[in-house]
C-alpha cells in the first residue's frame, strides 16, 4: 500500500473514532440535558445536592463536571463550577448540544401502551408513597402514645413521692423507693431501673421483683402461740394490680419490712444479756426480764402468701389487737432511727480523725422491750392498788389515791406539747414534726408515778392527809437494766418504819412483790397509829414493830392485857383482839371483811375498847 493510502486510512480511521467519541458524547449530553432542567443553576444545585447525598463522592464530582463541560458550550461562566483537573485537560466548549422538538409517534398502539405504562408506574410510585406515609403516621401514632404513657408514668410516680432521675446522660430512668438514710445494705437495693416496652409500659429492671415479705409479731405462753399480728395494711398488698405505682409500693414496703428484721437482728445481739435469741431466723423477746421463757414474743419474716393464710385462720382477740399495735409501734420506731440519723448527718461533723466515725446503734427492741416491762409491772401495781382501795373503803377506812396513769396517747401528745414548748423557748425547735418528738418521748425511759392519799386522825381529833408516792422507772439500760420502784415516804409515815428520829425518806425496790410487802406493812402501821390510836383513848400503847396496840385493864384478881392488832396482807384487812392474863388465853376475837359482820373496822374497835 503506497504512503500516501496509508495516510489517507490513518487519518479516516481517526477521524471516525473521533466522531464516536463527539457521538457518545453527544448522546451523553442529550440524555443528561433532557432528564433534568438545562439551566445552569439548577444543574450546581442538583449536583451540590448529589455530593451530599449521594454515596459515592466521586461518582458526584464526575457528574458535575460533565454537566459544567456541556453547559460552557452556551454559559461560559459554568465552566467555572468544573473541577480543576477538568479545566486544565479539556477546553470550555469542546461538548456541547443541539436541541429539536420531538416528533409525534407514528404507532398509535405503542403510544397507548406507553402512556399505560406511564399510567401505572405512576399510580404505583403514588400508592407505595402513600403506604409508606401511612405505615410512618401509623408508627409515628404509636410512638406518641408510647411516650405519652411513658411520661405520665413517670409523672405518677413523682406525684406519689417516689425521686425518678438519670444516673448519667445514656442511661434510662430509674426510680428511688428506699428512704435516704436507710443502711448501706439496703439503700443499693432500693433502686429500680424504669425500662419501657414498645407500648410505652414501665417495666422495674431485673434487680427488683422478688417475693414480697412482712413481719410477723406473735406472742408465746410456755411454747404456744396464742397470739399472731400481721398488719392488715402490708396484706393488701397482696391484692394491688400490675399498675407501676402498685409494683413499686410493693418493693418498697417488702424493703422496709426486710431492714426492719435486719435491725432487730443486729440489736439482738446487743441485748443478749436481757434475754433476747435469735434462733433460727426467728427473734425471741422476753415480755418482762422475770418470766424468762415462759412468755415471749416471736419476730419472724414471711411471705405475703403465708401471712394472709395466718390471717384466715387466727380469730380476732384483744390481745390481737395489742400486737397489731405493738407491731405498728416498730415500724414507727424504725422511721425515728431514719429521723435521728438525718439530725446527726446535718450537725457539723467532729475534727478529723484516723478513727472512722461509728454510727451509733438502733434502739428499736430497746424501746420495744422497755415498753413492754414498764407496761407489764405498771398493770399488777395498779391493779393491787385499786384493790387495796377497794378492801380498806369497805373497811369504813379514809382512803384515796390518783390511779397509775400509762403512757398513753394522751399523756404522751400532752408530753410532746411540753418539750416542744420549752425548745421553742430555747430556739432549738423548728424541723421535728409531732411524731417524732413523740416517739423521742418514747425512746426516753418510761416513767409513771401513782399516789396514796391517807387521811388519819391526831390526838386532837383533827383529820390530817398523808401522801405517799411511788414512782416506777423502766430504763434497760445501766445501771438499772429493768423497772425501779421509788417510794417517797412523808415525815410522819417514815417514822411509823424506821424510827421517831426519821424524816422524808425514798426507799426504793427492785421487784414488785417487795413494793406490795411494804405497803402492806405500811397501811397496818397506818391505821393502828393514825386510826385506832387516836379513837382508843388513854392507857393505850401502840407497837410499830408488830402493828398491835395494846392495854393493861385491872382485874378484881389479877391485872389483864388486851391487845389489838391489824394486818394488811394477801389482799385482805383483818384486826384481832386478845386477852392476856386474867382471861383464858381462848378469849379472842377476829374482825375481817369476809366475816358477816356489817360494821366498820373502827367501830368495831370502838366497841372492843369500850368493853375494856
Amino acid at each position: 500500500m503506497s504512503r500516501t493510502r496509508r495516510r489517507k486510512a490513518r487519518s479516516s480511521s481517526s477521524f471516525r473514532r473521533e466522531r464516536r467519541c463527539i457521538a457518545h458524547c453527544s448522546t451523553f449530553s442529550l440524555v443528561a440535558t433532557r432528564s433534568c432542567v438545562v439551566k445552569h443553576e439548577f444543574l450546581t444545585r442538583l449536583c451540590f445536592f448529589f455530593v451530599l447525598n449521594s454515596q459515592s463522592r466521586e461518582n458526584s464530582l464526575w457528574a458535575l463536571d460533565t454537566f459544567s463541560l456541556t453547559a460552557s458550550s452556551i454559559l461560559k461562566q459554568s465552566f467555572q463550577t468544573a473541577s480543576p483537573a477538568m479545566r486544565e485537560s479539556i477546553k470550555e466548549g469542546s461538548f456541547s448540544y443541539t436541541r429539536r422538538q420531538a416528533q409525534p409517534s407514528t404507532n398509535p398502539e405503542r403510544e397507548r401502551q406507553k402512556n399505560q405504562l406511564w399510567a401505572g408506574s405512576f399510580m404505583t410510585n403514588n400508592t407505595e408513597s402513600a403506604d409508606t406515609l401511612l405505615a410512618a403516621a401509623t408508627r409515628l401514632e404509636g410512638l406518641v402514645k408510647a411516650e405519652t404513657e411513658y411520661w405520665r408514668q413517670l409523672l405518677s410516680l413523682t406525684s406519689k413521692g417516689w425521686p425518678v432521675y438519670k444516673p448519667g446522660p445514656h442511661a434510662p430512668m430509674h426510680v428511688r423507693f428506699v428512704a435516704s438514710e436507710a443502711s448501706p445494705d439496703f439503700k443499693s437495693q432500693g433502686v429500680a431501673q424504669l425500662v419501657p416496652d414498645e407500648e410505652g409500659t414501665i417495666q422495674l429492671g431485673s434487680s427488683v421483683g422478688r417475693e414480697p415479705r412482712t413481719l410477723r409479731l406473735r406472742r408465746s405462753r410456755r411454747g404456744e402461740v396464742v397470739a399472731s399480728s400481721v398488719t392488715a395494711s402490708l396484706l393488701s398488698l397482696a391484692d394491688l394490680g400490675s399498675s407501676l405505682e402498685d409494683r413499686v409500693r410493693r418493693e418498697q414496703s417488702s424493703l422496709f419490712e426486710e431492714e426492719l428484721f435486719q435491725e432487730l437482728a443486729m440489736e439482738s445481739r446487743i441485748l443478749r444479756p436481757l434475754g433476747v435469741k435469735l434462733r433460727d431466723k426467728v427473734l425471741h423477746l422476753p415480755v418482762t426480764s422475770a418470766q424468762g421463757e415462759a412468755e415471749e414474743y416471736l419476730v419472724d419474716l414471711i411471705s405475703i402468701d403465708e401471712a394472709s393464710e395466718a390471717v384466715a385462720a387466727s380469730a380476732p382477740s384483744e390481745e390481737k389487737d395489742v400486737l397489731d399495735a405493738q407491731s405498728v409501734l416498730l415500724r414507727l420506731l424504725l422511721c425515728h432511727v431514719y429521723q435521728l440519723r438525718l439530725q446527726r448527718r446535718s450537725q457539723i461533723p467532729p475534727p478529723l480523725s484516723d478513727a472512722p466515725r461509728k454510727a451509733p446503734p438502733s434502739s428499736i427492741l430497746r424501746t420495744f422491750l422497755a415498753l413492754n416491762q414498764h407496761y407489764a409491772v405498771c398493770v399488777p401495781l395498779e391493779g393491787y392498788l385499786a384493790h387495796l382501795q377497794k378492801l380498806l373503803t369497805v373497811a369504813g377506812l379514809p382512803f384515796s389515791r390518783d390511779a397509775i396513769r400509762l403512757p398513753g396517747l394522751h399523756e404522751l401528745l400532752e408530753n410532746t406539747a411540753e418539750v416542744l414548748d420549752e425548745k421553742k423557748k430555747r430556739e432549738q425547735a423548728g424541723h421535728e414534726s409531732l411524731l417524732h418528738s413523740l416517739l423521742e418521748q418514747i425512746s426516753q425511759p418510761q416513767r409513771t408515778t401513782a399516789r396514796l392519799r391517807l387521811a388519819g386522825l391526831a390526838r386532837a381529833g383533827a383529820s390530817t392527809e398523808h401522801v405517799v408516792s411511788i414512782h416506777v422507772r423502766t430504763d434497760l439500760s445501766a445501771p438499772i437494766y429493768g423497772s425501779e420502784f421509788v417510794l417517797e415516804l412523808p415525815a410522819a409515815m417514815a417514822r411509823l418504819m424506821y424510827g421517831r428520829e426519821s424524816h422524808d425518806k425514798t426507799v426504793r425496790f427492785a421487784d414488785l412483790a417487795e413494793v406490795r410487802s411494804f405497803v402492806n406493812q405500811l397501811m397496818s402501821l397506818h391505821i393502828v397509829f393514825h386510826e385506832l390510836v387516836p379513837r382508843a383513848g388513854k392507857g393505850w400503847v401502840g407497837n410499830a414493830d408488830t402493828a398491835i396496840i395494846s392495854k393493861a385493864v385491872d382485874g378484881k384478881d389479877q391485872q389483864s392485857k388486851l391487845a389489838v392488832g391489824v394486818r394488811v396482807e394477801n389482799e385482805q384487812v383483818e384486826m384481832r383482839r386478845r386477852w392476856f392474863g386474867g382471861r383464858a388465853d381462848q378469849d379472842r376475837e377476829v374482825w375481817s371483811l369476809t366475816s358477816t359482820r356489817a360494821k366498820s373496822l373502827p367501830a368495831v374497835f370502838e366497841a372492843w375498847a369500850r368493853q375494856s
